[in-house]
């Protein structure tokens, strides 16, 4: 259907606010395999805006296209408005018959609408010819509104919840927490952190296997496979990035999607998960990615604590970082180098941390973090030779690393 027949459907919903159905729904969210775009429409639903505003934050016929379908799904249902009735107008009763008293006057029965006016404080008498040329006046009988009659107010966004008929005030609708995965920003996270952030992830993730970039282990289901390919798309899609100045961002996060969209469709098929399973070479043993995750956590707020000279409770934190996983080649380096820093003597300490850093590049030779620190600290005990080709070998790794051509430069060395 063309946006503008899905429009005419929608015409008066749309005016209406949006709410989830709160598990009244048809099937499962997951398995209608909704777009990056699609599911941030929905995840906007927050009963407050109305249909119009979310059709007017996207572009095209999607957002008419998922509101529809989903309220037919009853995963979203309108909030219903009561349209103002017009009040009735009672017929009048028939006339009684009305006997003369006076010429040019009537009488009116006592019981009559017309004896509950007020009395004018004097009649002048009128001739019945002259009543007779006047126009009668039509006799509107008043009714009282009834409150099934009474419009109600519709409450602004914002406003306190006007108290309904009942007498007893609605609560306000609070949509559920998002879903949060490996992938998610924590609160406030700049471009800057997130790149670095995902882009460490990405280099771990690519050695795994297609489990570990779902964040799944060997027993999951093809329901749960799909579940988690569609919360990662919505942390991942390359559409998430709206600022054109993100380039860099936006190549990262393009290589992070296609990883986990390869791993969702060779997962998600029986065929294909077989013979990816045998390729494994029979390996029983399932990675504990909460692990993985968790150690990787800890690392991303060690180095932040590193940063700013906490090295202590950075230090702590990498500690609990190598217990969970100890196979991280970069988790090594930073704590050799923390260590460093804190040592009182680093002339006495300088063998014991090296052997940290080394110890990484045992592990991973192009560790580009190991070969840094380490010219660092043989920058400091007076080793400028071998300094310079640990800041030699960073910049055979990473040609545009700004701190080692600096080091260089300071060094007397062309870069």
């Amino acid at each position: 259907m063309d946006a503008a027949a899905l429009s005419a459907r929608l015409a008066k919903q749309l005016a209406h606010p949006v709410l989830r159905s709160g598990g009244s729904s048809i099937g499962n969210l997951e398995e209608l395999a909704l777009t990056a775009q699609e599911a941030r429409l929905f995840a906007a639903v927050d009963g407050t805006r109305r249909g119009v505003e979310l059709v007017q934050q996207h572009a095209a016929a999607m957002p008419a296209r998922v509101l529809y379908l989903l309220s037919e799904l009853k995963h979203l249902s309108f909030s219903e408005v009561e349209e103002p009735r017009p009040a009735s107008v009672s017929q009048p009763a028939a006339a009684p018959p009305v006997t003369a008293t006076s010429p040019g006057m009537a009488a009116v029965p006592p019981n009559s609408a017309a004896a509950a006016r007020p009395t004018p404080a004097a009649v002048a008498p009128v001739s019945s010819s002259a009543a007779a040329s006047r126009p009668t006046p039509a006799v509107v009988v008043p009714v009282a509104p009834s409150s099934a009659a009474a419009p109600r107010p519709t409450p602004l966004r914002g406003s306190a919840p006007v108290p309904t008929s009942t007498g007893r005030t609605p609560v306000p609708y609070k949509p559920p927490a998002p879903i949060r995965t490996f992938a998610t920003p924590p609160p406030d996270e700049t471009p800057e952190a997130q790149l670095a952030r995902l882009a460490g992830l990405l280099a771990r993730l690519q050695k795994g296997t297609h489990f570990d970039a779902l964040g799944l282990d060997r027993k999951t289901t093809a329901s749960e496979v799909k579940k988690a390919f569609v919360l990662l798309a919505r942390d991942l899609h390359p559409d998430t990035v709206t600022d054109p100045a993100q380039t860099e961002l936006r190549a990262v996060k393009e290589r992070f999607f296609a990883l986990v969209n390869e791993a969702a469709q060779v997962l998600g098929d029986d065929a294909r998960r077989k013979q990816y399973e045998a390729e494994l070479g029979g390996d029983k043993k399932d990675i504990d990615v909460a692990r993985i995750f968790d150690a990787e956590e800890k690392f991303q707020r060690a180095e932040i604590l590193i940063k700013a000279r906490k090295y202590k409770e950075g230090l702590a934190l990498l500690d609990e970082a190598i217990q969970l996983n100890d196979k991280e080649a970069e988790f090594y380096a930073w704590r050799g180098y923390a260590r460093f820093l804190l040592a009182s003597d680093r002339k006495q300490a300088f063998d014991d941390c090296t052997g940290e850093v080394k110890k990484a590049l045992k592990l991973v030779e192009r560790c580009l973090p190991a070969h840094l620190f380490l010219g660092h600290m043989q920058k400091v005990v007076g080793n400028i030779k071998a300094a310079s080709s640990s800041y030699q070998r960073v910049l055979d790794l990473e040609p545009t690393h700004i701190e080692a051509q600096r080091e260089l430069r300071l060094m007397g060395k062309k870069t």
